[in-house]
């Protein structure tokens, strides 16, 4: 069993980078991210710390993503305009 895949590397990184973007905004009293009409507009980190662990979760969920549509999955939409919808049906 491989246990130091990629793709774990990245979930464990995006698991420990959230956590700490979690805490800053409790410990902040800052709202949680949210798509509610009332949710923050953007995250406004009191902390370069937190904002560091909040691009680099980002960074780390993308490359993910990427890593798990796969090399066509992830170029196709760029190169030809096709929705991810239309290649998962």
């Amino acid at each position: 069993m491989v246990t130091n895949s990629r793709i774990a590397e990245l979930a464990a990184d995006d698991l420990r980078n959230t956590s700490a973007v979690n805490e800053h905004l409790i410990a902040s009293g800052l709202a949680q991210p949210s798509f509610e009409l009332d949710g923050p507009t953007n995250l406004k980190m009191k902390s370069a710390d937190a904002e560091n662990a909040r691009v680099t979760a980002i960074g780390a969920a993308l490359e993910l993503q990427d890593l798990l549509q796969g090399p066509v999955a992830c170029i196709r939409p760029t190169a030809t305009g096709t929705s991810l919808e239309v290649i998962y049906r």
